[in-house]
């Protein structure tokens, strides 16, 4: 989890909660996160760990956390998880949408849960039919996979039906246009991005009682 703030005192809200709510208790409840960010301004030289190879534990993992990248999209991460057959929990706010949401029916097989919700993260996997949703993403694989033009990456012969990542595309692009419509996800609070007020606002929500907020380093 690399929480590197992406400004002056600006941090992702998708990837800061997760990593203070869940970082040192994760262990016990069946799920690990690990700071991989080593430069000492965004957090302290102890909070460091030792890096991880990211393929090989997704491999063993049943759920793989899927936050917001560098554009403000999830990029490659949901393709690598889905192909190792890992169910991705989307962490930004709901209004959001992952890769070929026109096409794909991301509901069934992941999960979404925004900032607000990142304190309840056991309840939330818990909650959830993992196994079903992992089944199910064995049928969207090519589909996300540029095949005609790179490889089939190993996949079966027929394994994830015959569409792969560029017919997907040319079906979202023949979809007609649909102008915007403002729904109530637009409208719900959205986490802040700078620090101080994220910590504020995290503090407030339920469950967030044994987070931890430490002050942070300026420089």
């Amino acid at each position: 989890m690399i929480t590197k703030g992406h400004g002056p005192e600006l941090y992702e809200a998708s990837r800061v909660p997760l990593y203070r709510c869940w970082k040192n208790a994760s262990r016990d409840l069946g799920f690990q996160i690990v700071q991989t960010e080593h430069v000492d301004v965004s957090v302290y030289p102890w909070e460091v760990e030792r890096g991880v190879d990211a393929n090989a534990v997704t491999r063993q993992a049943s759920v793989c956390v899927v936050p917001e990248g560098k554009s403000g999209g999830y990029g490659h991460r949901a393709t690598t998880a889905a192909m190792l057959g890992c169910v991705p929990p989307f962490t930004k706010e709901r209004f959001s949408f992952p890769v070929f949401h026109e096409e794909i029916d991301w509901k069934s097989l992941s999960l979404h849960v925004p900032p607000a919700e990142l304190p309840r993260l056991p309840q939330v996997l818990e909650a959830a039919d993992v196994e079903a949703k992992r089944a199910r993403l064995g049928g969207v694989r090519r589909r996300l996979l540029w095949a005609s033009i790179y490889s089939d990456c190993r996949l079966a012969p027929g394994e994830g039906g015959a569409a792969d990542a560029f017919d997907t595309l040319m079906a979202t692009l023949r979809r007609p246009r649909v102008h915007f419509r403002r729904g109530a996800e637009h409208r719900a609070p959205r986490a802040p991005e700078p620090l101080p007020r994220l910590d504020a606002w995290m503090r407030a929500l339920p469950g967030a009682e044994g987070c931890a907020w430490p002050e942070r380093r300026r420089g």
